[in-house]
């Protein structure tokens, strides 16, 4: 059998050949990887926050959105999440001068991140600190792996920055997660509040005038088993009425505050050892959030 073209004859078998060859030696084209970035003239940041939380958003076109956020007692994070795109494994992270810049150079690797599947990229500190530091410098951040490039801009990034840092200047020293039960020692047979109690106090009252939500405090005192029913009961009231006049003193509303007393019942550890009966001497306090009502007075 034989092919004719023109009144050349190729036969079957030399055209065969001849396909394996040029298939032997064409280039594996490797496919492409999805690459996601705002076009410099379209790109926009936005700051929000309050004392209890500042962000950075970037949106990312046909992608997600990549959000700097800090709370209030908590270290910075970068959060990159995707709309639709799957995300997984690891992801190197760099910061690169754009092009149009005449201090281009080679990119700064920056570190590593990995994906919480199946839509996001959760960046740590200290990590996201420097890649705050490369945007403020006007260098681009990004995030690759084989398969997904997301490049986040630096174009209209310092305004907002400044908002930001003066917003995590002013965050609170601890979030509602850290305050939200908080347990207050004292010492055997005593009722008095001690410089880590005043201290712990001070921060439930500071988080409790600014968090608009808050609509009660819920004290309970406690006492270990060591002493009389009588005397146990006597000190937790009057342990539990310290810590409530304290957090009336700093600003926070007395109708707001219920106030209970427990004796020695409900312990916390055992009463058999030092250790168990010190935790037992106690006065817990709970915050409560709503969507009405705010106790503090000022």
């Amino acid at each position: 059998m034989a092919f004719h073209i023109g009144d050349r004859a190729v036969t079957a078998a030399t055209k065969f050949a001849t396909f394996l060859v040029c298939c032997a030696f064409a280039p594996v084209v490797a496919p492409a990887s999805l690459r996601f970035g705002a076009d410099p003239a379209e790109t926009q940041w936005q700051f929000s926050g309050d004392r209890m939380a500042c962000r950075l958003t970037h949106e990312i076109p046909n992608f997600g959105v990549a959000r700097f956020e800090q709370e209030a007692g908590d270290r910075l994070r970068l959060e990159v999440t995707s709309w639709r795109v799957e995300l997984s494994g690891e992801y190197a992270v760099d910061a690169e001068t754009p092009d149009w810049s005449a201090e281009r150079g080679a990119p700064e690797v920056l570190g590593a991140a990995k994906a919480a599947p199946p839509h996001e990229i959760v960046v740590g500190a200290p990590l996201a600190e420097s890649m705050l530091r490369a945007l403020y410098l006007g260098r681009f951040s990004n995030i690759a792996s084989d398969d997904v490039s997301v490049a986040i801009s630096a174009v209209g990034f310092r305004e907002p920055y400044e908002a930001y840092s003066r917003c995590v200047a002013d965050l609170l020293p601890a979030s509602f997660k850290q305050l939200e039960r908080s347990s207050i020692a004292f010492a055997t047979g005593h009722d008095d509040l001690d410089a880590v109690a005043t201290a712990r106090l001070d921060q439930i009252a500071q988080y409790v005038r600014s968090d608009h939500s808050v609509t009660q405090l819920r004290v309970d005192g406690y006492a270990d088993s060591s002493g009389r029913e009588q005397k146990n009961r006597t000190l937790s009231e009057s342990r539990a009425r310290a810590v409530t006049d304290y957090l009336v003193m700093s600003g926070c509303d007395p109708e707001a505050i219920e106030t209970r007393f427990h004796s020695s019942r409900f312990p916390a550890a055992t009463n058999d050892t030092d250790e168990g009966r010190a935790q037992n001497r106690r006065v817990t306090v709970r915050i409560v959030r709503g969507a009405a009502g705010k106790i503090a007075q000022r």
